[in-house]
């Protein structure tokens, strides 16, 4: 399956270690600007959507070392977390 298309400024998660990196696409869109890390996955996708906002898409590497990524679906991540 290919990887969704990540426009600059749409917000990757990747597991590195015992934490999850959460990053911004940088306009060469190939690169990452650090924003934050968190320790666990669940809290991770929680701050990436809020850090995306409506704007933009949020993309997860599965583990360390993948070559692609699959969209995190935050509206129904939200609707969850608000039940």
């Amino acid at each position: 399956m290919p990887s969704p298309a990540a426009r600059e400024g749409d917000i990757i998660v990747t597991p590195v270690a015992h934490h999850f990196a959460i990053g911004r696409i940088t306009a060469d869109g190939q690169t990452q600007q650090h924003l934050a890390s968190q320790r666990h996955r669940a809290d991770a996708l929680a701050l990436a959507c809020r850090l995306a906002g409506s704007d933009h898409q949020v993309f997860v590497f599965k583990y360390a070392g993948a070559s692609s990524f699959e969209r995190c679906d935050c509206e129904t991540l939200r609707r969850t977390a608000n039940t």
